[in-house]
């Protein structure tokens, strides 16, 4: 979870796209939320894994095969007591610099999607993988106190219509 000072400051920026705007280019705005949602919890974790298919695509079947698998391995984590977080960024900004999509305006944002995506191709080769067949990317560990769901969980009987 976020600190408070955190929470107050992203508060804040979130209120305006100026703010946000000034807050990240100016004051390191990315900063804060990246140790604590990213790193810290990143060497904190007990695991990394990375999920790839042969010649990933885009097609539907395929993506669905690919979606019935994550979904698999979420479930049997969770029966076991541990958690998963999905770690998207990676794989989005790699699949962006790699098809020259055009996602900010700013240039420094698109020079780091850049490196990011040079990183993310090193860390696959190292891994004997192509990083365009990483489809997804997570942590996984013991939850930390308490565990709280973020949205609503309706009993099963409330689900199934009769």
């Amino acid at each position: 979870p976020a600190s408070r000072l955190t929470k107050h400051m992203m508060r804040w920026a979130l209120g305006s796209w100026k703010r946000v705007d000034f807050m990240n280019r100016f004051l390191g705005g990315t900063l804060a939320p990246c140790l604590e949602f990213e790193l810290i919890p990143g060497l904190a974790c007990a695991a990394h894994l990375t999920l790839s298919r042969p010649n990933a695509t885009t097609d539907p079947t395929a993506c669905l095969r690919d979606g019935i698998a994550i979904q698999h391995l979420w479930l049997t984590l969770e029966s076991l007591g541990l958690t998963l977080q999905p770690s998207y960024s990676p794989i989005i900004f790699s699949f962006h610099a790699r098809h020259q999509v055009a996602f900010t305006r700013h240039a420094l944002a698109a020079r780091k999607a850049l490196r990011l995506s040079q990183q993310f191709d090193r860390f696959a080769a190292a891994q004997a993988i192509v990083a365009a067949d990483i489809v997804f990317m997570a942590r996984i560990g013991a939850p930390k106190g308490e565990r709280s769901s973020r949205s609503l969980r309706l009993p099963l009987a409330a689900l199934i219509e009769g």
